[in-house]
C-alpha cells in the first residue's frame, strides 16, 4: 500500500478542464455533506489526515465530537456550523 493515495483530496487534479470533477471538490462536498447530517460522517484516511488540526481544535473546543470513527457537529457546533465549515474549506 506504500505510494498509494487513500483520497483522491490528496492529490486533486482537475478534470477535462474543469473542477466539476474534480476529485478534491467531490471529496470536501461528500465530507460536509455528511458533517451537515445528525449522524455525522466517516472521513476517509485522507480526510482525517488533511484535516487532522481542525478536527482536533473543534474537538477540544466541544464543536465536534468523534466516536468510532464518526465525526459529527455537536449541539454546540450545530449553533457555529458556519465557522465550523468555514475552517475546512481554508484548510
Amino acid at each position: 500500500m506504500s505510494g498509494r493515495i487513500l483520497c483522491p483530496v490528496l492529490s486533486c487534479e482537475p478534470v477535462h478542464g474543469n473542477d466539476v470533477g474534480c476529485p478534491r471538490r467531490l471529496c470536501n462536498e461528500r465530507f460536509f455533506v455528511g458533517l451537515r447530517l445528525m449522524a455525522g460522517s466517516r472521513p476517509s484516511p485522507g480526510e482525517w489526515h488533511l484535516f487532522q488540526q481542525a478536527i482536533r481544535r473543534f474537538v477540544d473546543a466541544g464543536l465536534l465530537e468523534t466516536k468510532d470513527g464518526v465525526l459529527r457537529l455537536t449541539s454546540r457546533g450545530m449553533l457555529l456550523s458556519n465557522e465550523v465549515f468555514q475552517e475546512f474549506l481554508t484548510s
